[in-house]
């Protein structure tokens, strides 16, 4: 039946962002408050260990307000930054708290730090539909040969080289999901409608959580799900995108079958100023970095385009074919080799997109070094 007024639906939805992308554990909470066209405001407050794989270091004040700077610097989709703050905890952790501001809700990640991601989106008729997508653009696992064209044997040995897989990356995922909680609390503009999966304060707000212990739980039901690691089973090699957030593990994780959704109708005006609370931001920029000191990182002159100032190979790793009877894996990787690149921007950069990435890549023989994805 339609309904003789639009219906204004704007959507939150989660997804689950590689695993094999996080830094080290965490313990998030995130609480929104959104404007109807989908700028906001997020208080992030974290706590973190600092990983350095060079060795363990006896924390310093330099070093915690360098991981502060880090998480600042390294944030995608933030207009300005006020009211943060930053200390070294009794147990070693990192503290971290500070308000974000971002134009798109669907252009905010703050690396290393959080679990889930949203978007809001709403449609140009006033109506909008919620969706959730598995991965965002980029880091999607490269396509599996369906089920279905397989042979029952082909599918089996599929399945056994998956599940093997999977218990190759068991302990790095233990390691780095065993004490990860990521809380996230949002404050939408108008009427609730439809939800799932969210927990609903007695005010109206949305709450989610998410827990490193229970998604590792339900990785072990789902490995031995032959139905779910046929259409997952790419996603448990090592160095793979990880596996997706899709309706059966959105059943596992938070109870309810289908995408984390929520709906809100009826829209009420901005929450808040948003452009008048960033310029406001904006000046007190000065006295953060005056307080975060020399490791504040410098904001170069945006480039008008040109190549790059310099390019330069700073690392490599070779790992040799061996024979399949020795179940050798150098360095824990396949046959194959690492690069690691250092390059000089002609200027500052304010956002790597999803379509970034490398175009070509020869050797001086002519050979293609490129993988395949």
């Amino acid at each position: 039946m339609m309904n003789p007024t639009p219906v204004k639906v704007l959507s939150v939805v989660g997804g689950l962002s590689a695993l094999m992308l996080l830094a080290g554990c965490f313990e998030t909470k995130q609480e929104f408050t959104l404007n109807p066209d989908g700028s906001g405001k997020v208080v992030h407050e974290s706590k973190f260990q600092s990983l350095d794989i060079t060795g363990p270091k006896e924390a310093s004040e330099s070093q915690v307000k360098a991981a502060a700077a880090a998480i600042i610097s390294k944030a995608k989709g933030v207009d300005a930054w006020r009211d943060v703050s930053f200390e070294l905890m009794d147990d070693g952790r990192i503290s971290f708290k500070g308000t974000a501001y971002f134009r798109n809700l669907s252009d905010l990640d703050i690396p290393n730090q959080t679990m889930l991601e949203f978007d809001w989106a709403g449609a140009a008729n006033g109506t909008g539909e919620l969706t959730m997508p598995a991965k965002k653009p980029g880091r999607e696992a490269k396509p599996a040969a369906a089920p279905e064209t397989l042979s029952p044997a082909e599918l089996a040995q599929k399945l056994k080289e998956s599940r093997a897989q999977y218990q190759q990356m068991k302990p790095m995922m233990a390691m780095m999901l065993g004490t990860m909680k990521h809380e996230v609390v949002f404050h939408l503009p108008g009427q609730r409608g439809q939800s799932s999966a969210f927990q609903v304060d007695p005010a109206g707000s949305l709450r989610l959580q998410f827990e490193g212990a229970k998604l590792l739980e339900v990785m072990e039901m789902l490995i031995n799900d032959d139905a779910w690691m046929a259409l997952n089973g790419n996603s448990m090699k090592p160095g793979g995108s990880g596996p997706q957030m899709d309706e059966r593990m959105s059943e596992l994780m938070f109870g309810e079958k289908g995408p984390v959704r929520a709906t809100v109708t009826g829209l009420a005006a901005a929450a808040f100023d948003y452009e008048g609370e960033v310029a406001a931001a904006k000046e007190n920029f000065a006295s953060l970095q005056q307080q975060m000191g020399p490791v504040a990182v410098a904001i170069a002159p945006p480039a008008q385009g040109g190549a790059l100032k310099s390019l330069k190979v700073v690392g490599v790793r070779l790992a040799h074919a061996t024979n399949e009877q020795s179940e050798l894996r150098p360095f824990g990787n396949e046959a194959g080799y690492t690069l690691v690149l250092l390059a000089e921007l002609p200027g500052s950069v304010h956002a790597i997109s999803d379509e970034s990435g490398l175009d070509s890549a020869v050797a001086n023989d002519g050979t293609d070094l490129l993988p395949e994805s």
